[in-house]
């Protein structure tokens, strides 16, 4: 399977970040969309999340430098902004947790749902109060740079699987080709019969020259 990840997938993206990763291809344009990242698309312009928004710079080219300066820790309203993303979050996550488990190898579900569970647990940290924006989104890049990390390395081994068996099933094709020639009698080769040159037939003719001499001509 393999499989490219999105860097900058919006999930609900006001908080997670990379958070919504899905797999991009392998090639394979008849594979559906991750129901999480169609989820999490559709809620990116919730209206409840806009004091979030504010915050992190989501939908306005990232956050700036005086948020990741913040000091603050979340308002009540923005708590409360906190509560209800965090509900549609792990709703749009549990929508694609089949298809992850069909389209991709155990390794790569596997960092994607450490990933998500890791997002959780940093938004539940900011919501408590014992980070500040500021350190939220400094932890929240140091978690997907360290997501995009595990994730480079679970697609070359799914690509390295890949081609593994891809050869495997070349030899075996190229090892059943050789058996029936094998098994097959050999082809019969017509070869033309030689045909023997006409014998040349030589006729002689003596004529006597007189003092018992004579003249033969042969043709």
């Amino acid at each position: 399977m393999g499989l490219k990840f999105s860097a900058a997938l919006v999930v609900v993206a006001v908080l997670a970040g990379c958070a919504g990763r899905g797999p991009m291809g392998f090639g394979n344009a008849a594979r559906p969309e991750d129901p999480t990242r169609t989820c999490n698309h559709g809620n990116a312009g919730d209206a409840r999340f806009a004091p979030l928004r504010a915050r992190t710079g989501t939908g306005m080219g990232g956050p700036t430098l005086a948020m990741r300066a913040s000091k603050d820790t979340p308002t009540e309203e923005e708590r409360r902004a906190l509560n209800i993303w965090t509900v549609a979050y792990q709703s749009c996550v549990d929508m694609g947790r089949s298809f992850r488990a069909a389209y991709l190898t155990p390794a790569q579900a596997a960092w994607i749902e450490a990933h998500h569970s890791r997002t959780v647990g940093l938004v539940a940290k900011l919501y408590a109060g014992d980070i500040t924006w500021g350190a939220y989104l400094d932890q929240r890049d140091a978690l997907e740079r360290d997501t995009d990390m595990g994730l480079a390395s679970a697609n070359e081994a799914a690509a390295q699987a890949q081609a593994a068996q891809a050869n495997a099933e070349a030899a075996r094709g190229l090892a059943i080709m050789r058996a029936i020639q094998a098994s097959s009698p050999p082809p019969v080769v017509y070869q033309p019969v030689p045909v023997p040159p006409m014998p040349r037939t030589i006729n002689c003719t003596t004529m006597p020259m007189g003092a018992g001499w004579t003249n033969t001509q042969c043709r």
